[in-house]
């Protein structure tokens, strides 16, 4: 399989070559400023008159090629203009920490922009949105190519007027947040964010994959109370590991076990605790046992002001504005004992994997993405690029020391750090916690190292810490992948004293991310060194073969001061993370496979939203509902197999009065001799008192009414059948036990309970309009 990607790989550098040999053999350093922005107007006409990117790719590369040497004083080296070329073809660019992968996206940002593309260039964090931003803006401004940030803090102008630039950069949470709020707007004009052409994705491993997990959510308050959850945080904290409870350490899934089954009934004062009447107690004392022992403080979250904050489990930043669904979070504010923020509701959802996939074409950037190119081919269909680096790479990657307990390899990382700080050599300690790094932090103090801590309680000092890690002296612990994306550049005399340490205190659940890591030292060609100190005791291996490690350690005598370099060891390791990684895709592929399901649906209903809210007239639209909840009630009461005779004429009549919001007489039995006849007795009925309705209303105003009365109803319907969908989910794994397929099970279940929304929809619309009463005001 290397083999082959090998070979591909091989062929695709060989043909990029012949690309950018074409790019250098072009010269605009000749040209004036103004006769540089009229090439770009050249450009836009020839496009327009026929020729494609691809066609003009060459020219645009090299006249973007001059403009940074004249605006930002950089060339792009040619491994630069290969990755370029990657990235408008909509594959990965892999590139090693330290190639530029800031100045790689202004060439296909600025090819396709001259096709009249919106360009989204996406970041991980605001910070680096905004860096790159305003580094890059006097480039494209200079080649008259507009652009522009979109953040958080944004004013509802600000942020529609910077959606009309050509090149837009900002983070992957903004972009898809906008798409939901976008289809929630009662104004087809109060849209912000256009259409999706092409996205260049920096950090695209970490976006696309390891984010991926986790659903953009907008939710709204519930009506619902949530003080079940004080009672079920109590009887859990009255229940005991192994006697009330088991963990499995693999998946992280917590089950009672029978003395907790009847420890629960006992508390509760219930019979069965699996009734169905009590899947909301069941569900409530799931997230409390996960909140209380799932869930760490200073790992998965941290408490600030207050409140609960979540941390990014790969960046090690807090996640702005998001909430753990399905009331764990408000699990974690009642284990915690801070203010219970109210349950919500969900109103609009959607995983960067579906987001992602709407737009035209996608294409992303990374230091280390070979290891997920197959999970990248099949979900996003791009293809990955390893590009040759500039210069060689000198970084020196030690093997892992291991030691058998957590404290013997705190206090050896102390001494290591003591013994490189005091000959000036700069560390860069990356932890995979708070609390790791809070513990590395209190062992330096101790033995007199300075250091300053970079973690999520001070991410707001991120850029300034990273950018001050590589100088003379000093020592920096980052929790996991903080920084990332900020060039660590070496302090004078710093090449010569070995370059940048980077000490790993724990594996990673994934390779990638150790190999993250690493690749923050040695950038374009800069000495530098890596290293992993490792324990038995580290949560990677007392979740994937501890047992077995310490067993091997104590056959082979491989207990050792200072700790021990062993392959066999170091295998345990790497296989305990393949094992996660495994078992992460799984999750990653099952969330696909559900959300794929909720991503048709959620297209079918923003597409009616949309085509409701862009239409001029909507009276056609209304009336074709209207019949169909006349038509939609009759069937419901009545079938094909009954005759007249047998038909229900009361329940009929009496629904129908009740839709249409008015009495009027019942038709006789000898009036109707068919179902189509029935419905068009009632449709004349309804007709008769639009009519009136339409007489007595200005046509503006009754087309704005009926407009927001089907929206409205819409929005409603979509916001219950999300939380119906997540309701069959929570419970659709026990289907496994009665030898059915869970998903095939959710197939079905979530395309009934669509189906009957648009039954609901249609019913709701039409006894809106009829329930409506209209007055008007003096001079109105």
């Amino acid at each position: 399989m290397f083999k082959l990607f090998s070979n591909y790989n091989e062929r695709q550098i060989k043909r990029l070559r012949k690309i950018v040999k074409k790019i250098n053999q072009i010269n605009y350093s000749q040209l004036s400023d103004e006769e540089i922005q009229q090439q770009t107007k050249s450009f836009m006409e020839q496009f327009q008159n026929g020729k494609t990117l691809n066609d003009i790719l060459p020219e645009a590369f090299a006249l973007v090629k001059e403009a940074s040497k004249r605006v930002l004083l950089k060339t792009h080296y040619d491994v630069q203009l290969m990755g370029g070329i990657v990235l408008h073809e909509g594959k990965v660019s892999e590139m090693k920490t330290g190639e530029g992968k800031t100045l790689v996206g202004t060439l296909s940002a600025y090819l396709n922009a001259l096709g009249g593309n919106s360009i989204h260039i996406v970041t991980v964090n605001e910070y680096l949105a905004r860096r790159d931003y305003e580094e890059l803006s006097p480039l494209f401004s200079y080649l008259g190519i507009t652009s522009s940030y979109i953040h958080s803090e944004m004013s509802y102008d600000e942020k529609k007027e910077a959606y009309k630039a050509s090149i837009i950069f900002g983070t992957n949470n903004e972009f898809g947040f906008d798409y939901l709020r976008d289809n929630m707007v009662r104004s087809y004009e109060d849209k912000v964010q256009g259409s999706l052409d092409f996205a260049i994705i920096d950090e695209v491993d970490s976006i696309l994959i390891d984010e991926s997990r986790t659903p953009l959510v907008i939710s709204g308050p519930s009506s619902e109370t949530s003080d079940l959850l004080l009672n079920t945080d109590a009887l859990v904290k009255m229940m005991k590991k192994g006697v009330h409870f088991e963990v499995d350490e693999e998946t992280q899934q917590v089950y009672l076990t029978e003395e907790g089954i009847t420890k629960t009934e006992q508390f509760f004062h219930i019979d069965n605790l699996y009734a169905p009447d009590k899947s909301r107690l069941t569900h409530f004392l799931n997230q409390s046992l996960k909140a209380n022992v799932i869930m760490k403080k200073d790992k998965d979250y941290i408490i600030s002001n207050g409140e609960v904050h979540i941390i990014d489990e790969f960046t090690g930043r807090l996640s702005k504005g998001r909430r753990f669904s399905n009331n764990l979070h408000q699990a974690i504010e009642v284990k915690e004992k801070v203010k219970m923020q109210e349950e919500t509701t969900t109103k609009a959802t959607i995983t960067y994997q579906n987001y992602f996939r709407l737009y035209k074409k996608i294409s992303g950037m990374t230091g280390t993405a070979e290891t997920e190119k197959e999970e990248l081919k099949q979900v996003y269909k791009m293809n990955t690029i390893v590009i040759p680096t500039n210069r060689p790479i000198m970084r020196k990657d030690n093997d892992d020391l291991i030691f058998p307990t957590k404290q013997e390899k705190i206090e050896s990382i102390a001494k290591k750090v003591l013994e490189l700080h005091a000959k000036g050599q700069p560390v860069l300690v990356g932890t995979t916690t708070i609390q790791e790094s809070e513990e590395m932090s209190h062992a330096f103090s101790k033995v007199n190292i300075p250091h300053v801590v970079l973690n999520a309680k001070n991410h707001e000092k991120e850029a300034d810490i990273i950018s001050n890690a590589g100088q003379r002296e000093s020592v920096t612990i980052a929790t996991n992948m903080a920084g990332r994306g900020t060039d660590i550049k070496l302090g004078e005399g710093v090449q010569q004293l070995g370059g940048l340490f980077v000490l790993g205190t724990s594996k990673n659940e994934n390779r990638r991310v150790d190999n993250q890591l690493r690749g923050r030292s040695g950038r374009q060609g800069d000495p530098g060194e890596s290293q992993f100190f490792v324990s038995l005791e580290d949560e990677l291996m007392i979740r994937f073969g501890a047992d077995k490690a310490k067993a091997m350690m104590e056959r082979f005598n491989l207990y050792e001061e200072g700790g021990i370099s062993s392959s066999i060891l170091t295998k345990l390791f790497a296989n305990a993370q393949k094992q996660l990684e495994g078992s992460n895709y799984e999750v990653r592929k099952r969330l696909l496979k559900y959300d794929d399901i909720l991503s048709l649906q959620r297209k079918l209903i923003y597409q009616e939203r949309t085509n409701l809210l862009q239409k001029k007239e909507v009276k056609e639209t209304l009336l074709d509902l209207i019949e169909k909840s006349i038509n939609n009630t009759i069937n419901s009461i009545i079938t094909d197999a009954n005759v007249p005779e047998e038909w229900d004429f009361n329940h009929i009549h009496q629904s129908l009065q009740s839709l249409l919001n008015q009495e009027f007489e019942m038709p006789d039995s000898n009036q109707v001799d068919t179902k189509e006849e029935l419905v068009d007795f009632y449709k004349n009925i309804s007709m008769n008192r639009f009519n009136e309705i339409e007489n007595s209303v200005p046509s503006d105003v009754l087309n704005d009414i009926s407009r927001n009365i089907m929206v409205g109803a819409l929005d409603k319907l979509w916001e219950r059948h999300l939380d119906q969908l997540d309701d069959i989910r929570q419970g659709i794994h026990l289907y496994a036990y009665s030898q059915t397929d869970p998903f095939r099970e959710y197939q079905i279940r979530a395309k009934e309970a669509f189906d009957n929304m648009l039954i609901q929809f249609s019913y709701d619309v039409a006894a809106t309009f009829y329930g409506i009463k209209i007055t008007f005001e003096e001079n109105n």
